[in-house]
């Protein structure tokens, strides 16, 4: 896991900017929130892509664990369609603990998969 990159790398743009989602102060772990949507914009695809998300827990106690892997995932696109979006909406997301979370898209090839986005959310405590 060392060879991972958590954070921003770049203030200038999005990348890397995070989200925080609450739960109340007390709640046992793991628990499960409702739901999760992420959103992704790929240009120039071409043909048929395979993609998977990972889930990484990144403040857990022994280092980033993988949490849960969706996928794979088709995602075609169409001759000539210079943008498309996904979304893609994750129910009953189990969370082992608070901290930092990475949603990571990767596509998936023959011979290894490459990292395309990543997103982040913080579970935190209400006050």
């Amino acid at each position: 896991m060392s060879s991972l990159q958590w954070g921003r790398s770049n203030l200038y743009v999005l990348k890397g900017v995070g989200h925080s989602r609450m739960v109340p102060a007390g709640t046992p772990f793991p628990t499960m929130l409702d739901r999760i949507d992420l959103y992704a914009r790929f240009f120039d695809g071409r043909a048929t892509a395979l993609f998977e998300l990972r889930v990484y827990w990144i403040d857990a106690p022994d280092g980033p664990e993988l949490v849960e892997a969706y996928g794979p995932v088709r995602i075609r696109f169409r001759p000539g369609e210079p943008a498309r979006d996904w979304v893609v909406r994750l129910l009953g997301v189990t969370v082992p603990g608070l901290g930092r979370y990475a949603f990571q898209l990767k596509k998936l090839g023959k011979v290894r998969s490459r990292l395309f986005a990543t997103d982040y959310i913080t579970i935190v405590e209400e006050p």
